[in-house]
């Protein structure tokens, strides 16, 4: 009899101290464990001259030149940035050179190559 009066108060005190927990969060309030910063709207100047390694980016402009495999030119109003696009991005899409299109990803820097950025989304803006 003991041992079930041990277990039910520890399970009683267990759920006030759940619940007590959750009371601190009004309904709508973020609850997320992380709330980092997402892409930054740069221009490709900004990304090409002073983009940082692994650094979140969003671009505004058009894919003008396929360079080859998954690489694109991509031509803003301030200069011209390699991009990598994967394939899985692309499928479905109609994009040419005179479709302004927003993309995010990340800033990819090589010693030997000029900065690009690996793209995570792609998405037309018609």
């Amino acid at each position: 009899m003991k041992l079930h009066r041990l277990i039910a108060t520890s399970l009683l005190g267990l759920g006030v101290a759940l619940g007590s927990a959750q009371a601190d969060t009004l309904p709508g309030q973020d609850t997320a464990p992380f709330n980092g910063s997402g892409p930054v709207d740069k221009t490709v100047q900004e990304v090409g001259v002073r983009g940082v390694p692994f650094e979140l980016v969003e671009l505004d402009g058009n894919l003008i030149e396929a360079v080859g495999g998954e690489d694109y030119v991509f031509q803003d109003a301030t200069g011209k940035i390699i991009v990598h696009v994967p394939e899985e991005l692309m499928l479905g899409q109609v994009i040419s050179q005179n479709t302004p299109v927003k993309i995010q990803g990340e800033v990819h820097k090589d010693l030997a190559e000029p900065n690009s950025v690996d793209v995570f989304v792609i998405d037309p803006l018609q």
